[in-house]
């Protein structure tokens, strides 16, 4: 089973605090302005969470193990949801908080159970930051106070945009003063990938809104948010959550821009993508779709040549040295290319590359059902890029569940019904396809090119790189963006299948709440 985060005094004060940011952001952000808020239940809400976490704060040890206190925790929310729901003066904004705040709990709740060097990607050494990695990086630059300014191809993953990295180095040093301990720096450094991972629901939840995907939003949204992947996510540290935060604000603002032709709307189009690409290059796949946006709308509104033009080209004066300065830096400096990623030996157990391409699509080993974690070893190593990315989507590369049966049968059926959801999904991607709306489907293209690409860049990725780890779902976020609108969609026109699909989802949505509950 997982080892546990001990809730100090700093980290619970900082706890509340995210607890009271969260609320008074997501108020702001989910009320009607034509409607008179009735604050009374917001406020019992926000109390009761206090109390649960302070009650974990207070308890914790006293049964022996901070589990005991994890449960009271998750005692006094399950409690919080029936009172509030019960509660009959509520607006309509009140439902979206809510749910918004369901989603708070359970990340929260992941990152309190899960520190800073568990389940993390390419972290390696905090204080000994020449030994490279991602917490080596903010390491870096917490103790030299400066971007690495040595060849990063001889420090594992200093090659990476700095934005995630001098994120965190600031949090980090913001924070030690008063907690005198990086360790526990970090785990509030875990805090602000929860953050981001929050914030792409928001995104999300207002890009389904933007496409009138009204009725199934709020499920869709919870199908993204509790997936494993986003919930593990939530409390990595590297930049994967960060960029794709970042891109998924860049798409819903485009929408906005297309409709609205405001320049702020732009600007905000143009800051968005260049910070995801200052997180992380493959974040520049997302500006592909985008500009084929730009280009439409350039195309299709021919009186307004002169106007957009001048707006492309405040975007370009904005976005281009925000996005490319980084990999122009290492491209001068260093002579790489912005495209590289480090290599991995050879001799490395994971190495797949005695697999066919026709193995690596069609065939699958004996770890693939047998195991529930992505197994590695030489022997018996993963290859199959559909069912190992699908199996990452479950349990990333790694869940502890030798002690509890409970947990492996949670992650064989999440990892069975993760196929069933992708047959699902490609028939109601050939479904919609054959009745799209053809005088109004440019988001549909959208979302398909968007999803092509990553797509198509993963597998060239899974290629170039023939080692199982390289498959791994976090690497194709964006993709469940294209799944939302065509479930979305589908369930408007269809019955049958809206119907299907809201059996199978929620299966899954229960299922993966239930394991991050068990583990």
């Amino acid at each position: 089973m997982e080892s546990n985060v001990v809730l100090n005094e700093s980290y619970a004060i900082i706890i509340n605090l995210l607890a009271t940011l969260v609320f008074g952001c997501s108020l702001l952000l989910f009320k009607d302005k034509k409607e008179k808020i009735n604050i009374k239940p917001y406020f019992i809400l926000f109390v009761l969470f206090i109390v649960s976490t302070s009650a974990v704060f207070i308890l914790q040890g006293k049964f022996g193990i901070i589990i005991a206190g994890m449960s009271i925790y998750t005692i006094f929310n399950f409690i919080s949801l029936i009172v509030l729901m019960s509660y009959k003066e509520t607006d309509k904004a009140f439902t979206k908080v809510l749910l918004f705040f369901t989603i708070f709990v359970i990340y929260l709740g992941y990152n309190l159970y899960t520190p800073f060097n568990v389940r993390q990607h390419d972290g390696r050494d905090f204080i000994q930051y020449l030994n490279g990695g991602h917490l080596g990086y903010i390491g870096y630059i917490v103790f030299e106070g400066k971007l690495p300014d040595m060849d990063p191809q001889a420090y594992w993953c200093f090659y990476n945009p700095p934005l995630f990295h001098l994120i965190s180095a600031g949090i980090v040093n913001i924070t030690y003063p008063f907690t005198n301990d990086y360790g526990l720096s970090l785990e509030v450094v875990q805090l602000a990938s929860m953050i981001y991972a929050l914030i792409f629901d928001i995104y999300v939840y207002k890009i389904l809104k933007k496409l009138d995907i009204k009725e199934s939003a709020p499920f869709l949204l919870f199908f993204i948010a509790f997936s494993p992947a986003i919930v593990f996510m939530s409390g990595s540290l590297n930049n994967d959550m960060l960029s794709v935060c970042l891109s998924t604000m860049a798409i819903y603002y485009t929408i906005k821009w297309y409709d609205s032709e405001k320049l702020k709307d732009l600007i905000l189009v143009a800051l968005t993508i260049s910070l995801a690409i200052m997180t992380k290059i493959s974040a520049a796949l997302v500006s592909i779709p985008i500009a084929v946006v730009f280009l439409y709308k350039l195309i299709k509104n021919k009186d307004m040549i002169k106007k957009l033009i001048i707006n492309y080209i405040i975007f370009a004066i904005i976005a281009l040295p925000i996005g490319l300065w980084f990999p122009i830096r290492n491209m001068v400096k260093f002579h790489i290319p912005p495209t590289y990623v480090q290599s991995v030996e050879l001799d490395n157990e994971a190495n797949i590359s005695k697999y066919s391409t026709f193995e690596r699509f069609f065939t699958i080993g004996p770890a693939t059902f047998e195991d529930k974690n992505v197994n590695m070893t030489r022997e018996h190593a993963e290859y199959n890029i559909f069912f190992t990315t699908l199996k990452s989507f479950v349990v990333d590369e790694y869940i502890d569940y030798e002690d509890s049966e409970t947990v492996e049968m949670y992650l064989d059926f999440l990892f069975k019904i993760s196929i069933v959801i992708s047959i699902l999904f490609l028939v109601n991607l050939v479904y919609l396809i054959v009745k799209r709306d053809k005088a109004n489907s440019i988001w549909l293209y959208f979302f398909l090119l968007l999803f092509a690409l990553e797509v198509l860049s993963y597998v060239k990725f899974c290629f170039d790189f023939p080692f199982t780890f390289t498959m791994n779902f976090r690497y194709i976020v964006p993709t469940l963006l294209t799944f939302a609108l065509v479930i979305g969609k589908v369930g408007e026109k269809n019955k049958v299948l809206d119907m299907i699909n809201s059996i199978v989802l929620t299966l899954f949505i229960v299922l993966s709440l239930a394991l991050f509950i068990a583990i």
